[in-house]
């Protein structure tokens, strides 16, 4: 227990700590206030170590952020619909991209069939809003449906591979990298932003795109589009 600090007034504060850790009046000096601050913050190993790791998820996300900073992630309020003719396909089908298994896929195979190629990035939170609906989109497509493509703005192909089978990303992923903003731009996103979705039909033509979130009403009123 410790002593009392002669001429001290001992305050609220110091009340309510000497209360909780014991001593007499006065004892909880500014000379010993250190002592009974480490106590009373002193943590379960458990917990410090949870801290430690949401201290380097977050530090890890701040450098995905700083990495990605010229790429403008866009909520609800930020949404453009572009008009079809503002949109050249040809930089996509004469791409090459990373698959998840870190191979070259050449877009070029995807042609002939109705794509929606949706642009997005695991740090961007209104990409991953709207991952659950385009995969209910897809499920819905026979073999010869609308095909879903998402390409993801990163370059790191094991992180990208484990958050699509953490998500049940059940079509095709692919990592656009460098290439990335160049071919957003080439496809009529101008701004550069995330989430970005293009509409393709079978002849290859865009019929459509959305700089935003994507909802079920979006892609319902794509799938009357590009199925007719």
């Amino acid at each position: 227990m410790l002593k009392p600090l002669q001429g001290y007034a001992e305050s609220k504060r110091d009340v309510r700590l000497r209360r909780v850790f014991g001593g007499a009046p006065g004892a909880v000096a500014w000379q010993n206030r250190g002592i009974f601050r480490e106590r009373a913050w002193r943590r379960p190993e458990r917990l410090r170590m949870k801290t430690l790791q949401g201290q380097a998820s977050h530090r890890q996300g701040c450098t995905m952020i700083r990495k990605f900073a010229p790429i403008l992630c866009l909520g609800l309020l930020a949404t453009t619909v572009h008009a079809a003719e503002d949109i050249d396909t040809a930089a996509l089908f004469s791409a090459s991209l990373t698959g998840l298994d870190g191979q070259p896929v050449a877009m070029e195979r995807f042609r002939g069939r109705p794509l929606i190629v949706n642009f997005w990035a695991r740090w961007c939170a209104p990409c991953r809003e709207e991952i659950p609906e385009l995969i209910r989109l897809r499920d819905a497509q026979g073999a010869d449906g609308i095909e879903v493509i998402g390409v993801a703005l990163e370059s790191q192909v094991e992180g990208v591979r484990e958050f699509a089978t953490a998500n049940d990303m059940r079509y095709p992923v692919v990592l656009a990298a460098k290439q990335g903003i160049p071919l957003m731009k080439a496809l009529g996103n101008a701004a550069g932003g995330v989430p970005y979705t293009v509409y393709i039909g079978r002849d290859g033509k865009a019929v459509g795109s959305k700089l935003g979130i994507v909802r079920a009403d979006d892609l319902a009123a794509a799938t009357k589009v590009l199925l007719k």
